[in-house]
This record gives C-alpha cells, sequence and structure tokens, in this order.
C-alpha cells in the first residue's frame, strides 16, 4: 500500500508519455477524425481562442509534448529526492483527534449537513451547473479532459462528476451531493486543525461553524461546480505551508511537503484560478524565510514538483484545444486599462461579492467594527508573541497575492472564487478576539458569551442567505429563470420537436419533459421549433432559417416555428 501512490503516478507518467509520442507521429486530419469519431457533437464557441485541432494547436501540441518527454524525467527525479511521507501515520493521528472530540465532530456536521440538504433542494440549478453537466462531465471521458472552451469546464472536478449515471437532472443533483462531501471533509479539516492549535474546544467548534457559513464556501458547498473541492485543496496547501514553517517542533515533515504538491496540482487542475493561492504560497515563503530565517531545501523540491505536475495536467487540454483556450480566452484576456485604475476598480469588483453579498447592508457598520477590533486585538497578540504572529500572516499574504496577481494578469477575478481568503480572514478576526478575550477573562460566563454571538452570528449568515442566495450567488435569479423556461415550455403542443442553440441550454434541463428537445447545431433537423438565447446570432444554415419565422419571446430566449408546422 506504501508503494501504490508511486505505482499510479508512474503509470500515469507512462500513459502520458505513450499519447504524447502517438500525438507526435500521426497527422492532424487523422488525428481530428479519430477525435470526432468519439462523438463529434459538442460545444463549439465561435471564438479564436478555442478550435479543436486546428493546425495552429497541432504545432503547438508537437512542442508541448516534446517539452513533456523532457519534463517526465525530471518529475521523477525530484520525487524521490523529496523526503518521505508518512501519510498512515498523519491519518491516525487525525482519527485520534476525532476519537476524543467525537461530539464535536458530529455536532459541526449536523450543523452544516441540514442546511445544506434544504438548499440542495430547494434552489434551482444555476445555467453554470447544467452547462458543465451538459457539455463537460456528461460527454465521453476524452472531451472532459481535453475541452476548455470556457473556464466553466473544472476539469479535476468534472472528473469524478463524470462517474455520476443517470439523466441531466440527476446527474446535476449527483454532482452536488459530491460537492457537498468536498464541503464536509473541508469542515472536518478545518475542526479537526483548530482542535489541534487552541486550548478552547468550544472556540474551536464556533470558529468552524462561523467559517465554514462564509458566503461563497457556504453557497458552493452544495452547487455542481468545484468550487467547494477548490476552497478544500487551498486550505490543505495553506495549512501544509503553514506546519512547515510556524511549528518549531521536530517532527516528521515529508507528509507536509506531500500534501502541499498534492494540493497545488490537483488545485490547479481543479481550475487554474488556484493560481492566486500559488501567489500566497509565494509570498508566505518570503515572509517566512524573512521571519524564520530559513528555507528548507525539501521545499523547493515540493514546489518544483507542483509547477511541473501542474504542467502536465494540462497538456491534453493543450494539445487539443490549444494554450490559447487557457490564456486567450475572454474571460481572462486581461484588460490594459485596469493597471492604472486597480484601486477604484477592486473594491467595488470585488467588496460587494466579498462583504455585501456575505453579510446585509445595514450591518456593514458591525462588519467594520468586527474588523476594527480584530485588528487591535491582532496587534496586542503579536506584541505578546501569541501564535507568533502567524494567524494574521495567512490572510494578509492570501488578500496581498489577490491584490497583486490581479495587478500583474491585468484582470480581476470573480468574487466567487475567493471563499478561501474570506474564510481565513473571518476566521484570524473571529479567533484573535476570543483569545483575547480568552486571556482578559477567564470566568465561566466567557464560554456561554461566546457561544451566544456565535449563534446570533450563524442564524443571520443562514437568514441571509437563505433570501439572497437565488439571485447573488451567481448574480442571476435562478428560480425566475427555472420558472420562465417551465411556463413556456407547457405552452408548445405536447412532444413537440424543438431545437436548442448552443446558449439555450437550460431548456435541457427544465423544458424537456413535455417536449422532446435536441441540443447544438449539429443535431438541427429541421424541427418545428427553434429556441435561440438574445445573445447570439440565428445558427441553422440560411437556407433553412428561410423556412421559420419569429414567435415570440420567454424571457432572455426568442422563439421561431416553421412556417408549416410538421
Amino acid at each position: 500500500m506504501k508503494r501504490l501512490p508511486n505505482l499510479l503516478l508512474l503509470l500515469s507518467g507512462v500513459v502520458l508519455s505513450a499519447g504524447c509520442m502517438l500525438y507526435l507521429v500521426t497527422d492532424r486530419s487523422k488525428l481530428l477524425q479519430w477525435y470526432d469519431s468519439k462523438g463529434s457533437c459538442y460545444y463549439r464557441m465561435k471564438s479564436p481562442a478555442f478550435e479543436v485541432l486546428s493546425a495552429d494547436v497541432k504545432r503547438q501540441g508537437n512542442i508541448i509534448c516534446i517539452a513533456t518527454l523532457l519534463m517526465l524525467p525530471v518529475f521523477f527525479l525530484l520525487l524521490r529526492r523529496c523526503p518521505a511521507a508518512s501519510w498512515h501515520k498523519t491519518i491516525q493521528s487525525f482519527l485520534q483527534i476525532v476519537r476524543r472530540n467525537l461530539l464535536l465532530f458530529t455536532g459541526v456536521t449536523l450543523a452544516l449537513l441540514l442546511p445544506q440538504l434544504y438548499w440542495l433542494c430547494a434552489e434551482a440549478f444555476a445555467t453554470d451547473e447544467v452547462f458543465s453537466a451538459l457539455n463537460f462531465s456528461g460527454q465521453p471521458l476524452l472531451y472532459t479532459l481535453t475541452q476548455y472552451p470556457l473556464p466553466n469546464n473544472h476539469i479535476g472536478f468534472n472528473l469524478f462528476a463524470h462517474l455520476i449515471p443517470g439523466s441531466l437532472t440527476q446527474r446535476i443533483y449527483g454532482a452536488r451531493v459530491l460537492a457537498m462531501l468536498f464541503y464536509l471533509v473541508h469542515a472536518w479539516l478545518l475542526l479537526g486543525v483548530l482542535l489541534l492549535h487552541l486550548k478552547d474546544r468550544s472556540l474551536a467548534f464556533w470558529s468552524t461553524l462561523i467559517g465554514m457559513m462564509v458566503f461563497m464556501v457556504a453557497g458552493f458547498g452544495h452547487q455542481a461546480r468545484g468550487y467547494s473541492l477548490l476552497f478544500l485543496l487551498g486550505f490543505a496547501a495553506t495549512y501544509s505551508l503553514y506546519r512547515i514553517y510556524a511549528t518549531g517542533k521536530q517532527e516528521d515533515k515529508g507528509i507536509w511537503y506531500g500534501i502541499l504538491a498534492v494540493s497545488n496540482v490537483a488545485g490547479m487542475f481543479v481550475a487554474p484560478s488556484f493560481l492566486y493561492i500559488t501567489g500566497f504560497e509565494v509570498l508566505y515563503i518570503l515572509a517566512g524565510a524573512v521571519l524564520y530565517r530559513r528555507f528548507p531545501r525539501a521545499l523547493l523540491y515540493s514546489l518544483c514538483l507542483s509547477a511541473i505536475g501542474s504542467a502536465l495536467v494540462y497538456v491534453p487540454v493543450m494539445c487539443v484545444s490549444g494554450v490559447q483556450a487557457l490564456t486567450g480566452n475572454k474571460y481572462v484576456k486581461p484588460d490594459e486599462a485596469l493597471r492604472s485604475h486597480l484601486w477604484e476598480n477592486m473594491p467595488g469588483h470585488l467588496g460587494v461579492y466579498a462583504f455585501e453579498h456575505s453579510i446585509s447592508l445595514p450591518t456593514f457598520t458591525l462588519c467594520i467594527l468586527f474588523s476594527v477590533s480584530a485588528l487591535l486585538c491582532g496587534i496586542w497578540l503579536l506584541y505578546t508573541k501569541a501564535l507568533k504572529g502567524s494567524l494574521l500572516l495567512l490572510p494578509a499574504c492570501h488578500l496581498l497575492s489577490v491584490i497583486l496577481l490581479s495587478w500583474l494578469l491585468g484582470h480581476l477575478p470573480y468574487g466567487r472564487i475567493l471563499g478561501l481568503q474570506m474564510q481565513l480572514l473571518t476566521l484570524s478576526c473571529f479567533i484573535c478576539i476570543g483569545i483575547a478575550i480568552g486571556k482578559i477573562e477567564r470566568n465561566r460566563f466567557s464560554g456561554f458569551l461566546s457561544a451566544l454571538c456565535s449563534v446570533a452570528v450563524l442564524w443571520g449568515m443562514f437568514l441571509f442567505y437563505g433570501r439572497w442566495a437565488d439571485t447573488r450567488l451567481y448574480d442571476q435569479d435562478t428560480n425566475r429563470h427555472k420558472q420562465v423556461i417551465t411556463e413556456r415550455a407547457r405552452q408548445f403542443p405536447p412532444n413537440s420537436q424543438v431545437w436548442l442553440s448552443e446558449e439555450s441550454f437550460m431548456w435541457m434541463a427544465y423544458g424537456n419533459s413535455r417536449i422532446n428537445t435536441a441540443y447544438l447545431p449539429c443535431h438541427f433537423s429541421g424541427q418545428s421549433y427553434l429556441v435561440f438565447s438574445d445573445n447570439e446570432d440565428l445558427q441553422p444554415k440560411p437556407e433553412f432559417i428561410a423556412q421559420y419565422r419569429p414567435l415570440d419571446t420567454a424571457g432572455d430566449y426568442r422563439i421561431w416555428v416553421r412556417k408549416i408546422v410538421r
């Protein structure tokens, strides 16, 4: 069992090497013919940044494959130089913490699971959920691993979701349950870490609940997307780096180097936005080199493994969809004007989602007072050398990473990917205040008051999320979107033949219980009705469009009907 991870890595390296050699010796036309034979009907966004196996992509792919064949030996050489990781010992230590605090773990699980189950069943599907399940995880495995028309393809998560059988609706609900499982694992790890480092068990318990109820973390804890897995891996990378630097114990740290490398590679495989976590790691290592006056050589090996591994997992995407699919997408292309107006744009862009969406506007003043009081407590703790200041260094480096990378990349990140940053900021403030109160006042009523305040905060978070999640999680009214589609679908004659354009995919989730739907241009065969989104052109060939006329609209959709309905 100890050699199983290395054997799996070796097998993956052999498969990747064989694939690269076949790619190099195969003509582009034959590759494209073989690729389309697996199912040629897939989402094809009309963009110069995404063109499957074009001539330019094939030339880039040849270079990437040669580089891959050169990098793989370096990867395995670095793997041998890394210190051995005692995975079994670490798992046993964590299980001991669980057994000693079983009641706390049970309480956290129930307190977080019940509202998540309610929201899972009550919330309508978001467009990103349907699009991902329909065009990525629901496609053949080869397409899931190689197509990247939009950043919606959280490949690492969709790889798991691909294994979920059933209809589109069943796959979305299955992916929601999968995301909720990652959310709970995140909560268990957070509670275990806090119990290990805090003497106050009640403070660890309430801190875990508040940290996991941060709007973005709780909101995407039950969404069929990769964000809950992204937050989990980001937390694992953050804590492993903390253990490498901030704990002065002479312990076997090989496990933390291993967790850091695995989290980095897996996190990048889920979404390239993990780059903001990588930026944090660079800043924290620089700060650690100054504060702790050391830079372990094994850490360098771990970081090199992370960099090479992150590049290797995207080799299939770059060889099929092209490098431009990752770097030239309209959602990630740099905005030169942003760099000169970064401080003007960032508060409005990120502040609204991070703060106004996380707490209601009438309590925004309380948030400022809370932050100021936490900062004063943190300064006092830093002055008294409590926790060596590491508790404040973590969120500070995370937020600084977001600012610096936003300027370097010329692009502001979506607020939804900053759940981990907001979670660490909230935890640091709450824990600093809790420790300061504990040091100042040690009477028997302090625990009761802390619990009472925590319950009030959690209840406020729960009420706010339940009220605004439908409109603010994705900045769209998902329930209204569902209502528009279902009401209009009922107006079609039973068993009507309806063709759906590329951007009308939501009708596949809500409109196909009464009508027969066909999605994508490659499935157009002269259906009786056509559905288009307002933000796209008419896609079938002009000679076919001439046979249709506009009928009516439904929300953001235009409906056309054949001039002679068959």
